[in-house]
């Protein structure tokens, strides 16, 4: 679809390719590749690279998921690219985040260059790598992000200065996004224990999926309200769409529940509701239970292992999702008790 630039080497996809740098004089460096038949690939493509000796860096490029079960994209493990002689350093595509394995040779995911959606939150970008024969690689991280995805939850229950109106819940949104736009380039970028590396990138704008949580008294107006949260990010987008970064409004969600009563009175006088809230606080902690969660949640959900294992009719089950759904549960759950139990009106 594209016509590449003239130093883009492209690996064939039968057997594995030796391309030397520089392209013309004396090696300095040689890059192993293999490239797919198809889309996904099942064959063991790591077992055809073998670098002719040590004398100069050898660096292994290769698509794999890093999972020696995986069916479709390129099986291996960590040790087994390890085990891989004279290779100085395995810089691996497929996964979406970035991830370094320390140890002998390095073996690294970079990343993307840029989030395609707000399931890709972070800065992309690539790592810089100082690599000789006779030393560990140095790696820095080099952010390339024009666009920074941000998902965004805003406890409106957590305020000490409850909002009353829709104006209330827009004014602290635009708070939130006015202190997004002026943060500093450092607050954006990724937790990794390598330096960046000084560069003048700076995001040129933001866009921000803002899920509204929590139980609050403003509850009955926003969802007595037809559009309101359409309304809320027409006025988002309108106030910073000519600013630079900009901060841009992908959607705001409504999920502010109605205020309960003091849980903490009730759970004293009402032993149901104690072993209830006893029951979730184990959910949250136990992993065997969690994990038990996760399997009986539904077919539906499915652990993520990859973005190019996305899967049409379910969607990715991660730590944060599944808290997230106990925190839905216990809340509806909860929300019954109350009223069957005749704390509140129904």
């Amino acid at each position: 679809m594209l016509e590449l630039p003239e130093n883009v080497h492209v690996f064939g996809y039968d057997d594995v390719e030796e391309a030397k740098y520089p392209i013309d004089g004396p090696a300095e460096a040689r890059i192993f590749g293999q490239s797919y038949r198809t889309s996904s690939d099942s064959r063991r493509l790591h077992e055809g690279y073998a670098p002719p000796d040590a004398t100069i860096p050898n660096i292994g490029l290769l698509h794999t998921g890093l999972d020696p079960d995986a069916g479709k994209y390129a099986p291996c493990s960590e040790s087994e690219l390890r085990d891989i002689n004279n290779m100085h350093y395995w810089a691996l595509g497929h996964i979406h985040q970035q991830r370094i394995y320390p140890g002998t040779p390095t073996i690294a995911f970079p990343g993307i260059p840029q989030g395609r959606d707000v399931t890709e939150p972070r800065t992309g970008g690539a790592y810089l790598v100082d690599l000789s024969v006779a030393q560990e690689p140095t790696l820095q991280f080099v952010p390339t992000s024009p666009i920074i995805w941000h998902d965004v939850r805003v406890d409106l229950g957590d305020l000490e200065d409850q909002p009353s109106n829709v104006n209330d819940v827009e004014r602290l949104l635009l708070e939130e996004a006015e202190r997004l736009q002026n943060s500093a380039n450092d607050d954006h970028l990724p937790d990794l224990d390598i330096e960046p590396v000084s560069t003048d990138w700076s995001p040129e704008g933001h866009i921000c999926r803002w899920t509204l949580v929590g139980r609050s008294d403003v509850y009955e107006v926003l969802d007595a309200e037809d559009e309101v949260d359409d309304f809320i990010a027409e006025q988002l987008r309108n106030r910073f769409e000519r600013e630079m970064p900009f901060v841009w409004t992908e959607s705001v969600q409504n999920r502010v529940r109605q205020p309960l009563p003091n849980i903490d009175e009730i759970r004293d006088e009402d032993p149901v509701i104690q072993e209830f809230i006893d029951l979730v606080d184990e959910f949250r902690v136990d992993p065997e239970i969690r994990d038990d969660l996760g399997e009986q949640s539904g077919e539906i959900w499915f652990e993520p292992e990859d973005h190019e294992e996305e899967r049409e009719t379910e969607l990715p089950l991660s730590e944060d999702l599944l808290d997230e759904l106990i925190d839905r549960a216990e809340a509806r759950v909860m929300e019954e008790l109350i009223i069957r139990r005749e704390y509140v009106d129904s």
